[in-house]
């Protein structure tokens, strides 16, 4: 062993290692140990008063954390690249703690007032903070530690003795509950972000929300106050192309317009031609000519052109020219200026002008259910994707092609309440009966997402569902609204290694030692070589394989391969 003398002239306050190089940090100094000429060298000066705590290495930079300064960017040769302020409560610098980079080339920082998160590769951060509404935030703002463990998880450790666990494939994934600093009423049904990207929330019987995603403050707007919507049963909402205005379409109360420039609602005062009660609108758009189109499922197709006085009946033809009655669930205008109307009974693609049915997709000899759409998406590639209540989710392809998936062809719901496309990968996500799913075209494949708790939002809500600018993904349910960002999801890539714990032949516990024992040694020990596998009788084809891994995440869901056996009287399994 060597000892080395430190430096005169002063006190250190850490050594931190990073690479195989070794510095001190003493105030806003840095000296760095070189291991060949076995002395201590001047580094770096971080130009602020404290010293740095803890350092990662990250594409050739060294990111040293200092206590109140921020984080500091710098080459190998000690100059400084980049100072990135550590932020909290309204964008003030905060003090602190730890630093940790994780496989996703994101940095934790632990701080006194939450967690800051720090992505290098496009210099832009996050920061979690505890929400007594929600169950799965931090249960403390002031962390003093960072530990990761090999089951892509970190620990968090807390003042006042909390210790948190956070799992690297759902650390953006946050739930919204009703309570008294968050939503006003458990049943979200929609979404829009203005041009701050704050979130506005339409509510089945709480009015309208509005999340300020800065302050994390939630303010609520409903009928009984002087400046509100129409109603409090909120349908849909949607901004104009400058995010000035919002449109807000609500049952028993038209349309609603909200002025983001003056903070003004206004009434469009829609009525229904023959009662003259305001209209339930569910959706609407307005067309490349400004005319408004609007559906209700229990009523009618609406229609008021520019200009016009009031609220008129647009009968839709059938290909025989004979009007049609259809259950409007949802519309859109696609690239060819034409209608597209989703409907209990199919896809219906209108001419505006004529208002004719041009073409009708329906699926034949198929259960009412498969027909029976609720949703739609038109993804990047021309596809167009519609969720069905009771069938699955239908496709229909850019070339005409109209699928339908569902148990049979490897998507397992039955009912399809939202679809949204990612911008990055263009996986589609479905919120579903059975939680949320997603399809990867690059897989032909549809899977779970394994970060959604089941009925962590109630019961998803139809067309409840709203991709942000910045490409997160929100699903609105009876019980609240969950929030992710699908770039920073994927599979548990953990492959814990399992243990054999128990055999049981025919329910009876079966070990080496047991008489007639098909087992030569402990079930623990036993490997894929030949010799050492199980020869069964006939007589012993109830089996039973007890295991257990070395990994917790996600306990629940690890489970054996399917286990294969030949067909013989004695197999091997």
């Amino acid at each position: 062993m060597q000892t080395f003398s430190l430096p005169k002239g002063g006190y250190f306050e850490h050594v931190l290692i990073v690479k195989g190089s070794v510095f001190l940090s003493q105030s806003g100094k840095l000296i760095r140990f070189d291991t060949h000429a076995k002395l201590f060298k001047e580094f770096a000066m971080l130009g602020g008063n404290t010293p740095a705590n803890d350092v990662v290495e990250y594409n050739g930079l060294m990111y040293f954390l200092t206590g109140k300064d921020g984080i500091f960017a710098v080459d190998r040769a000690g100059h400084i690249q980049r100072n990135i302020p550590v932020l909290a409560n309204g964008n003030k610098q905060v003090i602190a703690k730890k630093l940790y980079l994780d496989p996703m080339g994101i940095m934790w920082v632990a701080t006194q007032t939450g967690l800051f998160l720090y992505d290098p590769a496009h210099d832009s951060h996050t920061t979690l903070t505890m929400n007594l509404n929600d169950a799965y935030s931090l249960p403390n703002n002031s962390i003093w530690t960072i530990y990761a463990d090999p089951d892509q998880g970190v620990w968090l450790g807390t003042y006042g003795g909390k210790l948190v666990y956070s799992s690297l494939y759902d650390k953006t994934v946050r739930y919204f509950k009703p309570g008294p600093e968050s939503l006003n009423h458990p049943i979200v049904s929609s979404f829009a972000e203005d041009g701050q990207g704050n979130i506005w929330i339409g509510t089945e019987g709480g009015g309208l929300n509005y999340w300020n995603r800065k302050s994390n403050h939630f303010s609520h707007y409903l009928k009984s106050s002087v400046n509100a919507p129409n109603s409090n049963m909120i349908k849909s909402l949607r901004f104009d192309q400058g995010k000035r205005f919002l449109y807000i379409a609500a049952f028993n109360g038209g349309i609603t317009t909200y002025d983001a420039a003056d903070k003004r609602f206004t009434s469009l005062d829609f009525r229904n031609p023959y009662s003259q009660q305001p209209l339930t609108i569910y959706d609407f758009i307005q067309d490349d000519q400004f005319a408004w189109w609007m559906t209700d499922p229990d009523n009618t197709l609406f229609y008021k052109a520019k200009g016009d006085p009031a609220v008129g009946i647009a009968s839709i033809l059938g290909i025989d020219n004979k009007p049609i009655r259809l259950e409007i669930e949802a519309l859109y205008q696609d690239a060819q200026k034409m209608l597209r109307i989703v409907t209990h009974d199919g896809l219906f693609i209108v001419d505006p002008i004529s208002r004719k049915v041009i073409r009708h997709h329906y699926l034949k000899d198929q259960p009412y259910a498969v027909n029976s759409l609720c949703c739609y998406r038109e993804a990047y590639n021309g596809d167009l994707w519609l969720g069905t209540l009771g069938g699955g989710v239908n496709v229909l392809k850019k070339d005409g092609t109209y699928l339908n998936f569902n148990s049979s062809n490897g998507f397992p719901p039955k009912l399809v309440f939202g679809i949204l496309e990612d911008s990055g990968s263009k996986n589609i996500w479905l919120s579903t009966s059975e939680g949320i799913y997603y399809y990867e075209p690059s897989k032909n494949k549809f899977s779970k997402a394994r970060f959604y708790i089941d009925n962590s939002c109630g019961s998803f809500y139809i067309r409840s569902a709203y991709k942000t600018s910045k490409g997160e993904m929100l699903f609105g349910g009876t019980n609240g609204f969950v929030i992710f960002d699908p770039t920073s999801m994927s599979d548990n890539r953990q492959q814990p290694k399992v243990f054999f714990t128990g055999f049981l032949v025919n329910n009876l516990k079966v070990t080496a030692g047991s008489q007639n024992s098909p087992l030569a040694k402990d079930i623990s020990s036993l490997s894929n070589n030949k010799e050492e596998r199980i020869k069964l009788a006939s007589s012993q084809s109830n089996i039973e394989i007890r295991f257990s891994s070395n990994s917790y995440l996600e306990a629940e869901k690890t489970s054996l391969p399917t286990a294969c056996a030949d067909s013989r009287t004695n197999g091997s399994y």
